[in-house]
């Protein structure tokens, strides 16, 4: 799962390596960067996500290119269903990237109602 979410920099579940992640913690201390998650914290996300995402189906309703992006970014509309309970316009933004599509965002809080 790890492997569809991410940004244009790539998939979560690809870290650069070593050498990379370590040039990246310490453009963190500076602020220049972000850390890279590691990988127990990825499957934890990915376990979350899971569990907040868990359908008994869904319908896409629309997408639509988001303005103002240095990368191509399209927000997915989509209907949840749970139970009895449906989820409406749950936006799934997706970038493309040089490999495919990956998931950047979901808007959760449309499903969590917080």
């Amino acid at each position: 799962m790890a492997h569809a979410f991410g940004t244009d920099g790539g998939s979560i579940a690809d870290t650069g390596g070593r050498l990379a992640c370590g040039l990246r913690r310490v453009a963190s201390w500076l602020g220049a960067a972000d850390r890279c998650p590691t990988r127990q914290e990825v499957e934890v996300r990915m376990y979350a996500l899971a569990a907040v995402l868990r359908h008994d189906g869904y319908e896409v309703t629309t997408a639509e290119p988001v303005p103002g992006r240095d990368r191509p970014v399209t927000r997915v509309s989509v209907e949840v269903r749970r139970g009895e309970r449906i989820h409406r316009d749950v936006g799934v933004f997706v970038i493309s990237t040089v490999s495919g599509w990956l998931v950047e965002s979901v808007e959760l809080e449309k499903i969590t109602g917080r």
